[in-house]
């Protein structure tokens, strides 16, 4: 396809280069919680530079808010990546706390998937179970998202012919995708190893 363009630009801007109305999908992995400082941005521009959970939570429900109000079609949905972060041994509940103030905000909450990590990075500040998982809340902006057809065809495709009460018909290859997620077995989590940049230097 030739039709996209691509910005580099900041999240908290990135909207204004959007039309209204325009956007099926937003999807996006938010910064951690006073975790780390990310490199070649300025620490005034990165929402997880705060000591206030409160504070973060509502920064990330005031980035998504041009989405609800414009830029998202009117079945569309928004994923948003986000970890826990821990604290004197105990859970601060950023994801939950993250569903409650989107829905205050006016967002459907639709469900949440769990990025289950099979090479976790362990936290010595923490003597709970190892954290070995993130999470991905969607969110539509209202209730007439849907799941679409989804239409697979390719050169190696086996179109079938049935009968069914002395007619033929013609298998389509147009499944719902809820059929297609449960015909492969697709469950609310997946699993992969985290990005390792010793790994990578290393190849």
């Amino acid at each position: 396809l030739k039709d996209y363009q691509i910005y580099n630009v900041d999240n908290k801007t990135a909207y204004k280069y959007l039309q209204p109305n325009s956007q099926d999908l937003v999807s996006f992995s938010c910064d951690y919680f006073d975790v780390r400082d990310y490199r070649n941005v300025d620490k005034h521009d990165q929402i997880g530079q705060t000591q206030d959970v409160n504070k973060f939570v509502d920064d990330l429900v005031d980035l998504v808010d041009p989405f609800l109000k414009g830029i998202l079609t009117e079945d569309g949905v928004l994923i948003i990546n986000i970890s826990e972060s821990y604290r004197n041994n105990q859970s601060l509940g950023i994801p939950e706390l993250l569903v409650v103030k989107m829905k205050a905000a006016g967002w459907k909450y639709i469900q949440q998937v769990n990025w289950v990590k099979t090479n976790p990075t362990p936290i010595s500040t923490f003597n709970g179970f190892r954290p070995s998982t993130e999470k991905f809340l969607i969110f539509a902006k209202s209730e007439n998202h849907f799941w679409r057809e989804l239409r697979s065809i390719n050169s190696d495709d086996d179109y079938r012919l049935r009968f069914n009460k002395g007619k033929v018909q013609f298998d389509s290859p147009s499944k719902r995708l809820t059929d297609f997620i449960d015909n492969h077995q697709a469950n609310d989590f997946f699993r992969t190893p985290v990005f390792n940049k010793k790994e990578h230097l290393e190849i």
